[in-house]
């Protein structure tokens, strides 16, 4: 039972509870208690509906709910000396390419970067065993330098954000989505936020997802978890063999994942071993095949005219084949990039050729495309519009015609 105060009256009298949903109990004690802290203050109010409440009372609960879902259990913003405090961003995996790692950056501008973390949540365990790849390409623990005003430029982010204000969790319970938390210790106190991937569904306030990129860019974890041109300034900082078999393998999983075309690049030419045998696609079940072999398959997929023409030049457009190029080049719709096309058509290889669909092709027939027809439907621009009509401009000036469907 709940004691409300009666408003003709003002004196206290009960209002029965009913279930509703799961065997939950719709009363004051139930909002006070959290059970509909997640909910919108509109359902809130539309379950006492359901559950037979009067108007007066409705308007009691309609206050109660907007006062509990305003709760955050915050604490006073501390005074904070930066040499002292710390901020820790950790990310989970998911039943995908989730990239699952830690980072802490020191007061003094250490950075600490992991992808050995434990489990954030019951589900971390199955998540990694399922997930379809690790995620990071550079997996490891591995530390660097940053500024002390770098640090405490993001410190003030988090007070101007006021991120002691905001909620401990954000979390709808999904079991696929990664999980997120972020922390700032003062080293005398300490305030985390836990979210699942940006949740609109629980109303988090944007400014969450802001700091934890933030803190990736300060931090520089782009080099390690997909490989930014930085990654190769850092290996060269912690004397990386660059003509050892890793940095080949290193190479190909990066283009065939989202490294940039200047940091693939970069390891060509400071020597990566492109005979060294690495999977195909990063897909470790296949039967392994060179790597500059395999790089010049991705970079034609990629529209990477840069490491295209370097691997030409080492002659692996010779080892590919130009009919072989051609149907890569098809397949990937000319990579959406019209610097490939001026790449591959000076090679020599047929920018018109029709060729049949990849094997994970999404389209529902087997006919086969041109480079030019594919782009009407190909995912390979990523809805970038205007780099897909430069690509058709380009493939047309270069002499593809098209074709009736």
């Amino acid at each position: 039972m709940w004691q409300v105060r009666n408003t003709d009256r003002g004196e206290p009298r009960d209002v029965p509870c009913r279930p509703i949903n799961s065997g939950h109990y719709f009363t004051a004690t139930g909002i006070q208690n959290n059970i509909f802290r997640s909910k919108p203050k509109e359902m809130v109010i539309e379950l006492a509906v359901l559950s037979g409440f009067q108007p007066k009372i409705l308007a009691l609960i309609s206050m109660t709910s907007l006062s509990v879902l305003s709760i955050s259990n915050t604490i006073a913003a501390p005074p904070i000396d930066p040499a002292r405090a710390s901020i820790t961003l950790k990310r989970s995996t998911c039943y995908g390419p989730c990239p699952a790692y830690e980072v802490k950056i020191h007061g003094d501008g250490r950075v600490q970067f992991s992808t050995e973390t434990a489990s954030m949540a019951e589900v971390d365990p199955a998540r990694r065993k399922f997930a379809s790849s690790e995620g990071v390409l550079l997996p490891g623990t591995h530390e660097d330098w940053i500024t002390p005003e770098a640090v405490k430029d993001l410190i003030g982010k988090f007070q101007a954000a006021g991120f002691w204000h905001l909620k401990n969790e954000y979390i709808i319970g999904i079991v696929d989505l990664p999980t997120y938390s972020l922390t700032i210790d003062t080293g005398q106190q300490r305030k985390t936020v836990v979210e699942q991937a940006g949740s609109r569904w629980v109303r988090m306030p944007p400014v969450v997802t802001d700091l934890q990129n933030a803190t990736d860019q300060v931090a520089g974890t782009d080099r390690w978890v997909i490989g930014s041109p930085a990654l190769i300034s850092w290996l060269e900082r912690v004397r990386f063999d660059f003509r050892s078999p890793h940095a080949a393998e290193l190479a190909a999983a990066g283009e065939w994942g989202k490294a940039s075309e200047a940091m693939v690049g970069a390891l060509i030419d400071r020597g990566a071993p492109l005979d060294q045998p690495v999977s195909p696609g990063g897909i470790t079940m296949l039967e392994t095949e060179a790597a500059g072999m395999s790089l010049i398959k991705a970079a034609i997929k990629r529209g990477h005219a840069g490491v295209f023409n370097r691997l030409m030049a080492l002659g692996w457009l010779d080892r590919l084949g130009k009919l072989k190029a051609a149907e890569y080049f098809a397949q990937s719709a000319a990579g959406c990039s019209p610097a490939l096309v001026d790449a591959v058509a000076d090679a020599g290889v047929d920018i018109d050729l029709s060729a049949p669909p990849p094997p994970n092709d999404y389209l529902p027939d087997s006919r086969g495309r041109t480079a030019l027809a594919r782009l009407q439907t190909s995912h390979a621009c990523q809805d970038d519009e205007a780099r897909r009509a430069q690509t058709v401009a380009r493939l047309i000036a270069r002499g593809a015609k098209p074709k009736p469907s």
